[in-house]
C-alpha cells in the first residue's frame, strides 16, 4: 500500500491532517529567477532637489494615472538617495517648499538586478517594505528598476500559465 503512494510516511501524515504537501521535487520559482526578470525597468524617480509643490504638478500633470505608491529618489549624480511615499508628499500643501529629499524614508534599502529573486523577496520582509529600487551591482547607485509584490505575484502567475500550455 505504501511503497504505491508518492512521498513519505511524514508527508503522509502532514497530508492526513488536511496540509498540502508538493509531491514533485522542483526548484522554487522565486530562486530560479533574478530581480532584473521581473522589476520594471526604467521607473519614475524624483529628484532630492524637488519640492513637494514640484512633485504635486508633476503628479497632476503626469500621463501615468497608475503612479506606484512609493519613488525612488536620485541625486544631482542620479545616485540612489532612498524612496518617499508618495501618499506623504500629497498630503502636504501644494505650496509647500520642503525637498524631496528631507522626506526620504528610513533606510536605503535597494537589491541588485543579478540578485535571486527569494533575495529580494526575503529584503521586502524583513524590513517590511512593499518597494524595492532595483540597482546595477557596477553601478551600484544608479536605479535601473524597481519590484514590487505584484511582480513577483505576476512571475507566479506567469509560471502557472507556462506549466498549464505544457
Amino acid at each position: 500500500f505504501f511503497l504505491m503512494k508518492h512521498g513519505t510516511i511524514m508527508t503522509e501524515k502532514i497530508n492526513r491532517r488536511g496540509i498540502f504537501t508538493l509531491n514533485a521535487y522542483e526548484a522554487d520559482i522565486l530562486q530560479k529567477l533574478n530581480v532584473e526578470t521581473v522589476m520594471q525597468d526604467d521607473p519614475a524617480v524624483l529628484s532630492g532637489d524637488n519640492t513637494v509643490a514640484d512633485v504635486k504638478e508633476w503628479v497632476r500633470e503626469s500621463a501615468q494615472k497608475n503612479l506606484p505608491k512609493c519613488l525612488p529618489v536620485v541625486d544631482d549624480n542620479e545616485n540612489l538617495m532612498g524612496i518617499v511615499i508618495l501618499r506623504i508628499i500629497l498630503e502636504k500643501d501644494d505650496k509647500d517648499t520642503t525637498s524631496v529629499s528631507e522626506l526620504v524614508t528610513g533606510k536605503n534599502i535597494y537589491v541588485y538586478s543579478n540578485s535571486q529573486l527569494s533575495f529580494a523577496v526575503d529584503v521586502m520582509h524583513r524590513f517590511k517594505v512593499n518597494f524595492l529600487p532595483v540597482v546595477d551591482r557596477e553601478n551600484k547607485k544608479k536605479v535601473i528598476g524597481v519590484l514590487t509584490p505584484q511582480d513577483v505575484f505576476a512571475a507566479y502567475r506567469k509560471r502557472n500559465y507556462e506549466e498549464d500550455i505544457y
